[in-house]
């Protein structure tokens, strides 16, 4: 398959070196298997996924896991080929998983999110329905083929609305936006490629914390972050000790690492995290972890640890006074070791990322980061309403908030002082305050007043 991408690339650029290499493969792994990231980076100069992820749902369409996925898989497959990646394909697949309406409120959603992440493009499968016909390659499946923006008889669905209305702010800012501030980095072991779910619940978590992530291949060398986060790597072999050696250079300079246990075997937990581990061994049950401001959150946990903190600090203990959570001074950083698996549980756990009265897992994420050099200027107070920022030059940024609940939510914007904001694109801003529909988005942008 590599010889074949290869010689077809290499083909291409010897007729016509003007015209990209665009690579069509949607569905291949991250490091692994055919037309994975790694390899697709090395002879293509574009990259596309194709994130559909309707066949077995955890939440509603509409909601932040499954809205977030586009974007989720476009950014952890630009990151790690290293080439620009779209959307080329994505779709509702018919409406056993929604309505017309819902569908429409998806596409909104998860487009807005693509467009703040700089995904590049978003292609809907398709322009209109074909449920009727009776040829090849329609009559091959029956998941349906009510795919299209437009029914058959051209008439249209909620989700062109909704098309025209993304439309409008692409044409608001005609330059695009810059690059998001990225607050942390997860990385991926060797065997990230069974660990998908895990990595987009990470992205998931830091998003609710207040951060947004860039993704790296932990074999690859480690770049710069304030904070790095291992979440439930898996395999005996998750990093080599050279890079690892890498990273907690990285983390004696003033970084934080974040690792969360989960099956995979790791060297130096001891020496790095700052506890001593008396036994360890394979017991699935139900855990919690209770913080020191009494907040309890509840685990599917697969291991028991007989632990205790040497040098750490204890930060969450279970029912049973074992601690669950380390903070441990490394350097001018800190590292943070986490024994249940908190990415894993919240990627296999439905409901996590859009009841209401779910717990808050993205507090673990909001208190390793505290300490750190915060790099925004903004701050929002309401659950799944979510802020990214988009610095033009070091006066000027733009502020994209997103609201991922299905409901209105109203929550205040705060800015550092020195700054004042107006509005781009949409209009639920007053004095402070954001006021979104579910599924929806306003762009800002903050102009600095005065240098405090």
């Amino acid at each position: 398959f590599y010889v074949w991408c290869a010689a077809i690339s290499n083909t291409i650029r010897a007729s016509d070196p003007t015209r990209p290499v665009i690579s069509g493969f949607g569905t291949g792994g991250i490091v692994s298997g055919m037309a994975n990231a790694l390899e697709v980076g090395e002879y293509c100069d574009i990259h596309t996924v194709h994130p559909y992820d309707f066949v077995r749902m955890k939440d509603p369409i509409h909601t932040m896991r499954n809205v977030l996925n586009p974007a989720f898989r476009a950014r952890l497959k630009e990151d790690i080929s290293g080439v620009p990646t779209f959307i080329q394909e994505c779709g509702s697949i018919g409406y056993l998983s929604c309505s017309y309406e819902s569908e429409a409120a998806f596409y909104r959603a998860a487009v807005l999110s693509c467009f703040a992440e700089g995904c590049h493009g978003f292609m809907w499968w398709c322009a209109f329905d074909q449920g009727s016909h009776t040829f090849p390659p329609y009559n091959w499946n029956n998941i349906g083929s009510q795919y299209g923006f437009f029914k058959e008889d051209r008439s249209e669905k909620p989700i062109t609305d909704e098309n025209r209305y993304v439309r409008q702010l692409i044409d608001a800012v005609p330059e695009g936006l810059p690059r998001a501030v990225r607050d942390a980095c997860i990385l991926l072991s060797r065997e990230c490629d069974a660990e998908s779910k895990i990595h987009r619940a990470a992205y998931l978590l830091l998003k609710e914390a207040g951060m947004d992530a860039t993704f790296s291949y932990a074999l690859n060398p480690i770049p710069d972050s304030e904070l790095y986060l291992l979440p439930c790597p898996s395999g005996n072999k998750s990093i080599t000790k050279t890079r690892w050696n890498e990273l907690l250079a990285k983390v004696g300079n003033g970084s934080h690492l974040l690792l969360t246990l989960s099956s995979g075997m790791f060297r130096e937990i001891p020496e790095v995290f700052g506890v001593r581990i008396d036994s360890r061994y394979d017991r699935p049950h139900k855990s919690e972890m209770i913080l020191d401001s009494g907040l309890c959150l509840p685990f599917d946990s697969e291991f028991v640890y007989e632990i205790e903190a040497t040098s750490a600090r204890v930060l969450a203990r279970d029912r049973n006074g074992i601690p669950v959570l380390f903070e441990n001074d490394y350097g001018k950083g800190k590292t943070y070791l986490c024994t249940l698996p908190l990415e894993k549980h919240a990627a296999e756990r439905p409901g996590v990322f859009f009841e209401e009265d779910a717990p808050r897992y993205d507090t673990v994420y909001r208190t390793v980061a505290e300490g750190l050099c915060r790099r925004k200027i903004s701050r929002i107070d309401a659950r799944r309403v979510t802020v990214s920022e988009h610095p033009v030059n070091e006066n000027e940024r733009y502020i994209f908030v997103m609201n991922y609940a299905r409901q209105v939510q109203s929550a205040i914007l705060s800015l550092e002082s020195g700054w004042q904001i107006r509005v781009v694109f949409g209009d639920s801003y007053r004095d402070g305050t954001v006021t979104l529909r579910g599924n929806d988005g306003i762009l800002l942008k903050a102009t600095r007043t005065a240098k405090e």
